[in-house]
Protein backbone atom coordinates (compact mmCIF):
# COMPACT_ATOMS: atom_id res chain seq x y z
CA UNK A 1 0.00 0.00 0.00
CA UNK A 2 2.88 2.72 0.74
CA UNK A 3 4.36 1.46 -2.73
CA UNK A 4 1.03 1.60 -5.13
CA UNK A 5 1.30 5.52 -4.97
CA UNK A 6 4.39 5.40 -7.04
CA UNK A 7 2.65 4.32 -10.18
CA UNK A 8 0.40 7.75 -9.77
CA UNK A 9 2.37 10.23 -12.47
CA UNK A 10 1.89 12.70 -10.29
CA UNK A 11 3.40 11.75 -7.81
CA UNK A 12 6.24 10.50 -10.03
CA UNK A 13 6.13 14.30 -11.56
CA UNK A 14 6.40 15.80 -7.87
CA UNK A 15 9.32 13.82 -6.65
CA UNK A 16 11.16 14.27 -9.83
CA UNK A 17 10.53 18.37 -9.97
CA UNK A 18 11.37 19.05 -5.78
CA UNK A 19 15.11 19.98 -4.90
CA UNK A 20 15.02 18.30 -1.50
CA UNK A 21 12.92 15.49 0.40
CA UNK A 22 11.85 14.93 4.23
CA UNK A 23 10.93 12.09 5.32
CA UNK A 24 9.84 11.18 9.09
CA UNK A 25 12.43 8.25 9.31
CA UNK A 26 14.51 5.76 7.40
CA UNK A 27 11.82 3.17 6.46
CA UNK A 28 10.14 5.90 4.86
CA UNK A 29 13.11 6.97 2.96
CA UNK A 30 13.82 3.39 1.82
CA UNK A 31 10.42 3.17 -0.26
CA UNK A 32 10.80 6.12 -2.61
CA UNK A 33 12.04 5.53 -5.72
CA UNK A 34 16.04 5.79 -5.88
CA UNK A 35 16.47 9.28 -7.95
CA UNK A 36 13.87 10.41 -5.39
CA UNK A 37 15.95 8.84 -2.54
CA UNK A 38 19.00 10.24 -3.29
CA UNK A 39 17.70 13.89 -2.84
CA UNK A 40 15.60 12.69 0.55
CA UNK A 41 16.65 13.75 3.81
CA UNK A 42 15.93 12.39 6.83
CA UNK A 43 14.85 14.61 9.48
CA UNK A 44 14.34 13.31 13.27
CA UNK A 45 12.46 16.01 14.70
CA UNK A 46 10.07 15.66 11.68
CA UNK A 47 7.05 15.15 14.26
CA UNK A 48 7.74 17.64 16.59
CA UNK A 49 5.06 18.74 18.38
CA UNK A 50 4.81 22.08 20.25
CA UNK A 51 2.43 22.54 23.29
CA UNK A 52 1.87 26.31 22.36
CA UNK A 53 -0.07 24.48 19.40
CA UNK A 54 -3.02 23.71 21.95
CA UNK A 55 -5.27 24.59 24.56
CA UNK A 56 -3.65 22.76 27.18
CA UNK A 57 -4.35 24.72 30.59
CA UNK A 58 -7.66 25.55 29.40
CA UNK A 59 -8.98 22.38 28.57
CA UNK A 60 -7.30 20.48 31.82
CA UNK A 61 -9.77 22.78 33.72
CA UNK A 62 -12.89 22.59 31.90
CA UNK A 63 -12.02 18.66 31.42
CA UNK A 64 -12.69 15.61 33.12
CA UNK A 65 -13.09 11.93 32.23
CA UNK A 66 -16.06 9.56 32.22
CA UNK A 67 -15.40 7.85 36.49
CA UNK A 68 -17.58 5.02 34.95
CA UNK A 69 -17.49 4.69 31.29
CA UNK A 70 -14.01 3.79 29.22
CA UNK A 71 -13.65 6.39 26.74
CA UNK A 72 -11.41 5.43 24.29
CA UNK A 73 -10.32 8.34 21.35
CA UNK A 74 -8.89 7.94 17.57
CA UNK A 75 -7.70 11.08 15.47
CA UNK A 76 -6.47 10.10 11.57
CA UNK A 77 -7.55 9.46 8.43
CA UNK A 78 -10.14 6.34 7.75
CA UNK A 79 -7.62 4.02 5.87
CA UNK A 80 -7.89 0.61 6.10
CA UNK A 81 -4.28 0.21 7.08
CA UNK A 82 -5.17 2.81 10.05
CA UNK A 83 -6.18 -0.13 12.30
CA UNK A 84 -9.40 1.11 13.52
CA UNK A 85 -10.90 -2.53 12.23
CA UNK A 86 -8.89 -4.21 15.10
CA UNK A 87 -10.35 -1.88 18.11
CA UNK A 88 -14.16 -2.35 16.46
CA UNK A 89 -13.46 -6.04 16.50
CA UNK A 90 -11.88 -6.06 19.86
CA UNK A 91 -15.16 -3.82 20.98
CA UNK A 92 -17.29 -6.45 19.62
CA UNK A 93 -16.05 -9.47 21.57
CA UNK A 94 -16.49 -7.29 25.14
CA UNK A 95 -18.47 -8.69 27.78
CA UNK A 96 -21.43 -7.09 28.35
CA UNK A 97 -20.64 -5.85 31.26
CA UNK A 98 -17.39 -3.52 29.86
CA UNK A 99 -18.75 0.23 29.34
CA UNK A 100 -16.95 1.90 27.02
CA UNK A 101 -17.54 4.56 24.30
CA UNK A 102 -15.10 4.98 21.37
CA UNK A 103 -14.49 8.52 19.35
CA UNK A 104 -13.61 8.31 15.93
CA UNK A 105 -12.38 11.95 14.37
CA UNK A 106 -11.61 11.36 10.85
CA UNK A 107 -13.00 10.77 7.26
CA UNK A 108 -11.36 8.64 4.36
CA UNK A 109 -12.75 5.84 2.24
CA UNK A 110 -12.94 2.97 4.96
CA UNK A 111 -15.83 5.16 6.99
CA UNK A 112 -18.72 3.37 5.61
CA UNK A 113 -17.17 0.28 6.13
CA UNK A 114 -16.76 0.94 9.98
CA UNK A 115 -20.22 2.31 10.07
CA UNK A 116 -21.26 -0.93 8.53
CA UNK A 117 -19.68 -3.02 10.87
CA UNK A 118 -20.41 -0.60 14.18
CA UNK A 119 -24.12 -1.00 13.18
CA UNK A 120 -24.31 -4.84 12.78
CA UNK A 121 -22.54 -5.30 15.51
CA UNK A 122 -24.34 -2.44 17.75
CA UNK A 123 -21.01 -0.49 19.17
CA UNK A 124 -20.91 2.41 20.36
CA UNK A 125 -19.04 4.55 18.56
CA UNK A 126 -19.29 8.56 17.58
CA UNK A 127 -18.24 9.65 14.36
CA UNK A 128 -16.47 13.44 14.17
CA UNK A 129 -15.64 15.41 11.51
CA UNK A 130 -12.44 16.79 11.86
CA UNK A 131 -13.17 19.87 10.02
CA UNK A 132 -15.45 20.69 12.47
CA UNK A 133 -12.35 21.23 15.45
CA UNK A 134 -9.68 23.11 15.27
CA UNK A 135 -6.24 21.64 15.89
CA UNK A 136 -6.13 23.76 18.93
CA UNK A 137 -8.94 22.64 20.49
CA UNK A 138 -8.41 18.82 20.31
CA UNK A 139 -7.07 19.14 23.88
CA UNK A 140 -10.88 19.16 25.04
CA UNK A 141 -10.74 15.41 23.41
CA UNK A 142 -7.80 14.19 24.49
CA UNK A 143 -7.98 15.21 28.47
CA UNK A 144 -11.91 14.07 27.82
CA UNK A 145 -10.66 9.59 26.92
CA UNK A 146 -8.78 7.74 29.00
CA UNK A 147 -7.27 5.24 25.98
CA UNK A 148 -5.80 6.72 22.45
CA UNK A 149 -6.53 4.07 19.97
CA UNK A 150 -3.87 3.95 17.34
CA UNK A 151 -3.14 0.21 16.61
CA UNK A 152 -1.48 1.52 12.76
CA UNK A 153 0.04 -0.88 10.14
CA UNK A 154 1.97 0.96 8.21
CA UNK A 155 4.97 1.20 10.51
CA UNK A 156 5.00 5.59 10.93
CA UNK A 157 2.82 6.50 14.13
CA UNK A 158 2.07 10.56 12.51
CA UNK A 159 1.23 13.88 14.61
CA UNK A 160 -1.81 11.91 16.27
CA UNK A 161 -0.35 9.85 19.04
CA UNK A 162 2.68 12.03 19.68
CA UNK A 163 -0.48 15.06 20.84
CA UNK A 164 -2.26 12.38 22.76
CA UNK A 165 1.30 12.01 24.55
CA UNK A 166 1.68 15.24 25.15
CA UNK A 167 -1.34 15.50 26.95
CA UNK A 168 -0.37 12.37 28.97
CA UNK A 169 -2.61 10.34 27.07
CA UNK A 170 -2.70 6.48 27.76
CA UNK A 171 -2.02 4.89 24.21
CA UNK A 172 -3.02 1.50 23.19
CA UNK A 173 -0.86 0.55 20.10
CA UNK A 174 0.61 -2.68 18.00
CA UNK A 175 4.29 -3.27 18.47
CA UNK A 176 5.23 -2.17 14.63
CA UNK A 177 3.40 1.09 14.81
CA UNK A 178 6.26 3.46 15.25
CA UNK A 179 5.81 4.57 18.52
CA UNK A 180 8.64 2.98 20.28
CA UNK A 181 9.74 6.60 21.18
CA UNK A 182 7.42 7.79 22.82
CA UNK A 183 5.91 4.67 24.79
CA UNK A 184 5.38 4.73 28.39
CA UNK A 185 5.26 2.10 31.56
CA UNK A 186 1.72 3.22 31.67
CA UNK A 187 0.96 2.14 27.79
CA UNK A 188 -0.52 -0.85 25.76
CA UNK A 189 2.02 -1.95 23.20
CA UNK A 190 0.11 -5.21 21.33
CA UNK A 191 2.81 -7.43 20.60
CA UNK A 192 2.44 -9.37 17.42
CA UNK A 193 4.59 -11.88 16.85
CA UNK A 194 3.45 -15.24 16.22
CA UNK A 195 -0.19 -14.15 16.40
CA UNK A 196 -2.86 -13.89 13.11
CA UNK A 197 -5.71 -11.29 12.49
CA UNK A 198 -7.74 -13.10 15.29
CA UNK A 199 -5.38 -13.38 17.96
CA UNK A 200 -4.08 -10.15 17.76
CA UNK A 201 -7.92 -8.80 17.83
CA UNK A 202 -8.30 -10.95 20.98
CA UNK A 203 -5.03 -9.43 22.87
CA UNK A 204 -6.32 -5.87 21.76
CA UNK A 205 -9.82 -7.20 23.92
CA UNK A 206 -8.42 -8.08 26.82
CA UNK A 207 -5.89 -5.11 26.83
CA UNK A 208 -9.13 -2.96 26.90
CA UNK A 209 -10.99 -5.06 28.93
CA UNK A 210 -8.02 -4.59 31.64
CA UNK A 211 -8.03 -1.13 31.55
CA UNK A 212 -11.77 -0.84 32.27
CA UNK A 213 -11.61 -2.70 35.44
CA UNK A 214 -7.94 -0.80 36.29
CA UNK A 215 -9.26 2.26 35.71
CA UNK A 216 -12.98 2.15 36.17
CA UNK A 217 -13.55 -0.27 38.59
CA UNK A 218 -10.31 0.20 41.01
CA UNK A 219 -12.21 -1.35 44.20
CA UNK A 220 -13.46 -4.33 42.61
CA UNK A 221 -11.95 -7.66 42.00
CA UNK A 222 -12.24 -9.35 38.71
CA UNK A 223 -14.46 -12.38 39.93
CA UNK A 224 -17.28 -9.73 41.23
CA UNK A 225 -17.76 -8.10 37.93
CA UNK A 226 -21.12 -8.23 38.35
CA UNK A 227 -20.91 -5.84 41.19
CA UNK A 228 -19.62 -2.72 38.78
CA UNK A 229 -22.59 -1.24 37.47
CA UNK A 230 -23.99 -0.84 41.09
CA UNK A 231 -20.41 0.63 42.56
Amino acid sequence: MQRACFFDPFVMLTLSKANKLYAGNVATQSILPKFARQKCVVKSDFLTVEATDFKIDEARAAVSVDPQVLKLFYTGKLLEWKGVMIILKALASLPKEVRYTFTVMGNGPARQLYEDYIYKNKLNVVFIDPQTVPRCDLSFYFFAHDLFAFPTLHGEAGFAPVEAKLHGMTLLTLDFSGLAFVLTKQDVCISTEGKDCAAVVHAMAEAIEEKYYQLKCPAIERQNIGLCEKS
